[in-house]
């Protein structure tokens, strides 16, 4: 926390990464959200931040899956009961590199690999198919990432080169989970019914997309501040008054079309309300999207 009693940028991120809701049905172990040193930990962090604002300084890509990931990192890198072996680890077939362990790390006796990644697709399709889920520059899709992590990533422990770099590091028997978060994002006008793949939990963030002409019509709940958020900060669900525009949908509609003028590309927007203090609390979120850019291909 900061001499203005505000939380960080990076400590709200934290918080989220460590509490919001799991992307996958497949739920990993083990459950530290909840340990007792993690609630101490976050309580030290709320009143002096600087060992995770140092942490971050060393950050060598500045992309928000990097910085998810060593939001991670850092979080159980500071439990005293568990022991973090290795992360971001390549593993090599000769010259070849064949996989990179993201996480690896020992709790309670037992050794564990966690796969880390953040993911935000829009829905194309009925939401039963995984390749209907798209990226929001429709780089990649639901089904792609999944196959590739159950594919590949999970099963690298199993590999020759592998479990000889494991036995050098000290470990075996390692059990591989996804650590995987992020939010789904359903057309508008049919996200009363949703429909997910099997492999998605029940429970995942879910919002809403549109495209910039069927924005007006939209049926949004009031609001009175909003922002427009850059792929650094679609994590945090809590703002303060000075980081968002103020005003309602009038002002909304404009920023969201002067930004797609500009940039012609999707920008995630979140409506927040300013009734019971701050920081203000996320009352929607939803993409806007260039009104194209359906007809992109994949």
């Amino acid at each position: 926390m900061t001499l203005t009693g505000r939380l960080t940028p990076e400590l709200r991120d934290l918080e989220w990464v460590i509490s919001s809701p799991f992307l996958l049905a497949d739920m990993p172990s083990p459950d530290l959200a909840t340990h007792p040193e993690t609630v101490r930990l976050l309580s030290e962090l709320r009143k002096d931040p600087t060992p995770l604002l140092k942490h971050l300084q060393n950050i060598k890509r500045h992309t928000l899956g990097s910085y998810f990931e060593q939001l991670v990192i850092f979080w159980l890198s500071n439990l005293p009961s568990v022991t973090v072996v290795a992360a971001n680890l390549q593993v090599q077939h000769g010259t070849q590199t064949i996989g990179e362990f993201d996480l690896l790390f020992e709790f309670d006796g037992r050794a564990y690999h966690w796969e880390l990644s953040v993911k935000f697709y829009l829905n194309t399709g009925t939401g039963r198919n995984e390749a209907d889920f798209v990226g929001p520059l429709k780089k990649d899709n639901l089904g792609k990432k999944l196959d590739r992590l159950y594919g590949h990533q999970l099963t690298l422990p199993g590999r020759p080169d592998a479990i000889k770099l494991l036995s050098n590091l000290g470990m075996a028997d390692v059990t591989s989970f996804p650590w995987v978060k992020g939010a789904l994002f359903q057309p508008f006008a049919t996200r009363q019914s949703v429909s997910l793949p099997p492999r998605i939990s029940t429970a995942c963030s879910l919002g809403v997309w549109t495209s910039l002409d069927a924005l007006p019509t939209l049926s949004l709940p009031a609001f009175n501040h909003f922002i427009l958020l850059q792929k650094r900060r679609w994590l945090t669900s809590e703002h303060y008054a000075d980081e968002a525009y103020q005003g309602g949908r009038s002002a909304f509609n404009t920023e969201v079309s002067e930004f797609l003028r500009r940039h012609n590309s999707p920008v995630l927007g979140c409506l927040l309300s300013n009734q019971d203090g701050e920081p203000l609390p996320e009352i929607y979120r939803l993409f806007i999207v260039p009104n194209d850019w359906q007809r992109l291909s994949v």
